[in-house]
Formats: C-alpha cells, structure tokens, sequence
C-alpha cells in the first residue's frame, strides 16, 4: 500500500508539474506594438478548439501566423512576405508536417492596386486577373489551370460608387447570376443575388457604427430565412470578438488578443 501511494504521489506531482510548465492562452507572449493583435482564440459552440499566434516584422506587418489546438500541439502556420510599400506579395499555408497545402501570390499595377491573383491549393491553380477604368474595378477574369471559366463585372451608379452590380458569366459569356450592392445610407448595405430566371436567391444586410465600423451581417435566403449571423464587437474602436452563428452547423467565434 505504500509503494502504491509513493507512486499515486510521483503522478500527481508530474502531473502538477505538466500544469505549470502549459503556457496561458489567454495572454499575450513576447511582445509588441500595442494594439497589434498577439493572439486569436477561436471557439466552435463556446468550446475552445484553436489558437492562432501572431508575429510580426519590424513595420508591424504580420510575417506569420501559428495555429495550434487547445493542448498547444502544432496545427500548422502561415507565412506572408511583402514589398517596399507594405502590400501583400505572398502568403504560404503549411500543414502540421509543414508540407504546402496553398500558396497565393499577388502582382499589382502601377497605381497600386491588384493586377493579378494566384492562388494554389494542393497543386490546383486558379488565377484571377483585374482590370480598372478610372481607378474602380470593371471586370475580373477567372481561370482554373488555365482554362477560362468566368467573367464577373462591375457596373457603377455615376454618383454613387458604393452602390453598384456585379455581374456573373461563364466562359462562354452566358449570364450567370447577378449581385445588386446597395448603400442605403452611412450605416446600412444590402447585398442581394439574382440568378439567371431574374429570380432572388438570397440576400445579405450589413450594419455598420457611426465609425463605419461593421457591426453585423445577417444572410437569409429566398424565403427570408436566416441562414447566417455575424456580429462583431470593438473595444477601444478595435476588434475585439466575432460571433457567426449558422442554422445548420456549428457556431464559431473568435477572440482578439492584443498588446498592450
């Protein structure tokens, strides 16, 4: 009986130790510049699933992100590069054998803005390419490895281009569906799809502050049912949570940690 307890003791102690050696996901580690987000702790159902570990480079960009589940055992990383003027060149996903599951690059034009977007994963490669006429988007092209597949065009009402229609076709320039993108006012989008038969598939509403911060988007479909609400929550006019909660599947959240 006491050799039974001596080791029930050794176990306990171990297993005391393990507990303060396991590093508290819900603080910041290292450091950085204050407001920078350190962190993410994401939930499925209030049930902790993943944390997502920010790093950054000397200009305060985000060089990588680590994903890890609740334990702190690897799930995988992201890596990001970037030019002289900060805009995203590349962003590599590797799995938890650190093996490239997608890879996405990005070309702009003179003006700055996207010209060209590759984005691979597991080896198939699609290609976006974006054209402008003074400085709004008109018109991007859609290619999968190399095959035309779709055109999706922007028209803009002259004295409001927050307000516009966004058009779908396939490759052989059939119509395929179109989003009617309406800004009521300084605080209220509407987003409603369109197929082929005129007939509406679905919409979206997203609010927004007196800041122009988003406050929520609520999708619903054809028959006004809600599929999809998101909500988004600020503190200090930073994000500090998002909440989705669906009708069929899980509901997520996610949880901002930043420096102080």
């Amino acid at each position: 009986m006491k050799n039974n307890k001596g080791c029930l003791n050794v176990v306990l102690i171990f297993l005391i130790f393990l507990s303060c050696e396991k590093h508290d996901q819900t603080v910041c580690e290292g450091s950085g510049a204050s407001g920078l987000i350190c962190k993410e702790l994401r939930y499925q159902d209030e049930v902790p699933t993943e944390v997502v570990i920010y790093e950054y480079d000397s200009k305060g960009l985000v060089v990588r992100k680590l994903h890890e589940n609740g334990q702190g055992q690897n799930l995988g990383q992201i890596k990001f590069t970037y030019n002289n003027s900060g805009q995203l060149l590349a962003r590599v996903s590797r799995d938890d054998d650190n093996k490239v599951i997608r890879s996405e690059n990005y070309i702009y034009n003179e003006q700055g803005q996207r010209a060209h977007y590759m984005n691979k994963i597991h080896k198939v490669k699609t290609d976006l390419y974006y054209t402008y006429e003074d400085f709004l988007l008109k018109e991007v092209v859609v290619y999968l490895e190399n095959e035309l597949t779709s055109v999706v065009k922007y028209s803009y009402f002259s004295d409001d281009t927050s307000s516009y229609d966004r058009s779908t076709f396939d490759a052989q320039a059939t119509f395929i569906e179109v989003e009617e993108v309406r800004r009521f006012d300084t605080q209220t989008k509407r987003v409603e799809t369109f197929n082929q038969s005129g007939l509406l598939e679905g919409y979206k509403v997203l609010l927004y502050g007196d800041d122009a911060a988003l406050l929520e988007i609520k999708t619903f479909d054809a028959e006004q049912s809600l599929l999809e609400h998101e909500t988004y929550f600020y503190q200090n006019k930073l994000l500090k949570e998002h909440h989705v909660s669906y009708s069929n599947r899980p509901n997520q959240a996610i949880e901002y940690l930043r420096f102080n």
